[in-house]
C-alpha cells in the first residue's frame, strides 16, 4: 500500500507517525534509485524537506505549484 500523507491540518500523533513513515520511505527511494530528477506537487510541509534530502544527493528538483484561482 502506498504512503499517504496526512493533511496539511492534520497533528495528530497518528498522522505525525505516517508523515515520517512517509518521510523514510521517500529518502529511502531517493537513495536506492537515484533518479534523473525529482518532480515536487505543492505540499510545502513535506516537499521541501525532501527536496533537501533530494539536493543532499545531487538529484535535480522541479517543484511545481499551482496557481490559485482567485473569485
Amino acid at each position: 500500500m502506498p504512503c499517504q500523507v496526512p493533511r496539511a491540518g492534520a497533528r495528530s500523533r497518528a498522522g505525525a507517525r505516517r508523515n515520517s513513515e512517509c518521510w523514510t520511505l521517500a529518502v529511502a527511494r531517493l537513495r536506492a534509485e537515484r533518479p534523473d530528477a525529482l518532480i515536487l506537487i505543492d505540499y510545502p510541509g513535506f516537499n521541501l524537506a525532501l527536496a533537501k534530502a533530494a539536493h543532499r544527493l545531487n538529484i535535480p528538483i522541479y517543484y511545481y505549484i499551482s496557481p490559485q484561482v482567485w473569485a
